[in-house]
């Protein structure tokens, strides 16, 4: 799953998930307009880059030491 592109609309919460590596169209583009977007992403992909940002921002591993845990060191001091 993690290494397949991403094509969503561009609202709010998927902005704030996927960051940059995603094709984003409007809620109101019309099918071929949205077609279009699509196959220009997937010309211009770089697979690699966006699966090192998956890596880096979901895995639990990287979630609880760059999150978690310096959270939990704020609080408990």
């Amino acid at each position: 799953m993690i290494k397949l592109p991403i094509a969503c609309a561009d609202i709010p919460p998927f902005r704030f998930i996927a960051g940059d590596d995603v094709c984003y169209f409007s809620l109101d583009d019309q099918p071929e307009d949205i077609a279009q977007k699509i196959v220009a992403f997937l010309e211009k992909l770089r697979p690699h880059r966006m699966f090192r940002n998956v890596i880096k921002n979901y895995v639990w591993e990287n979630i609880y030491r760059e999150s978690l845990l310096p959270f939990l060191e704020k609080v408990m001091v």
